[in-house]
């Protein structure tokens, strides 16, 4: 009984291992950029779009989000990754808790309010229509 029960065990953990696989090999067939942890907040915020949108498109489920998410980390990011998950591993188990960690990380209040003072006291001046445009959608 033990050996059969064992052996129905380790066969739904390669299923789980299989599905995890599968996802990621989706995911992994777009060849995902990586975001590196620069304080550039534009930078962020494209990174997490455009990875959640990859997300949507590999209907990756909600469980496996900020696994496979969190892959594409590098550099200072990954780092900071690694300590979050040795320090609380359960802490962040949503996509939108894992970007707004993100954010409070790599895009820090002072920087926020900054960004936010650029776009409050942004004027055309010399700037074109669609340069003025351009850098008003960015800021905002």
């Amino acid at each position: 009984m033990n050996t059969r029960l064992l052996a129905i065990l380790k066969k739904q953990e390669l299923i789980k291992d299989n599905e995890e696989g599968k996802f990621y090999k989706r995911l992994a067939a777009h060849k995902p950029r990586g975001y590196d942890g620069e304080a550039d907040p534009l930078k962020l915020e494209d990174w997490a779009a455009y990875i959640e949108k990859l997300l949507e498109v590999a209907s990756c489920p909600e469980n496996l989000i900020v696994k496979l998410a969190s892959f594409y980390l590098e550099g200072p990011a990954d780092m900071w990754w690694g300590t979050i998950k040795k320090t609380s591993p359960q802490a962040i188990s949503t996509w939108e808790m894992f970007v707004e960690k993100l954010r409070n990380k790599f895009f820090p209040p002072a920087l926020r309010r900054k960004k936010e003072n650029e776009f409050l006291f942004l004027r055309q001046g010399q700037m074109s229509v669609v340069e003025y445009a351009a850098k008003f959608l960015e800021l905002s």
